[in-house]
């Protein structure tokens, strides 16, 4: 296991909560797709984030230790067991092919709003955008795939790095 320290802004991403107006709309993977672009850009601009496989480990975590459905367990006390500094959640309004997307940017510490971000996505859009931002994390798994075999602590520690949310620049000889 690695811990790393976590800066005041390290930021965890919950994928949003669906709700739709229509209950015979379909949910699909929305959400998530939304959760990965939100991810993805704030790692490109170089903001420490937690990656989600670890927000889905920590969940499933204190689930077990509660008892709780995951579902359950509040988006803070994820973040905190994180050891985030900011926790951003929100929730997807489904309108046919658009939906209206809310974030909240919660400060852990003092449990108050840094701010709420609205907007629209389109949901066929934001499936395309989610896999560009899958391909790009892939591309950094790989790149530490590809490091030379005598290299294998160090990739293994690399990864564990970028698995628990730290920033990790990779320099090869």
């Amino acid at each position: 296991t690695v811990t790393c320290d976590r800066g005041p802004t390290t930021i965890v991403v919950l994928p949003p909560t669906w709700k739709s107006e229509n209950p015979e709309l379909k949910t699909g993977d929305e959400a998530l797709y939304l959760a990965e672009h939100v991810l993805a850009e704030l790692v490109r601009f170089g903001v420490p984030v937690i990656s989600r496989d670890q927000v889905d480990q920590v969940t499933a975590e204190l689930s077990q230790q509660t008892g709780k459905p995951a579902t359950t367990i509040p988006a803070a006390t994820i973040g905190q067991s994180l050891r985030a500094g900011v926790l951003v959640t929100g929730q997807i309004l489904a309108k046919g092919q658009t939906g209206n997307v809310t974030l909240h940017v919660t400060n852990l510490k003092t449990r108050q709003y840094v701010g709420i971000l609205t907007g629209r996505i389109r949901r066929d859009k934001i499936r395309q955008e989610s896999e560009k931002a899958k391909k790009v994390a892939d591309d950094i798994k790989k790149q530490v795939g590809s490091l030379p075999a005598e290299m294998a602590r160090r990739k293994k520690i690399a990864t564990q790095l970028i698995e628990g949310g730290c920033r990790v620049v990779l320099k090869l000889p």
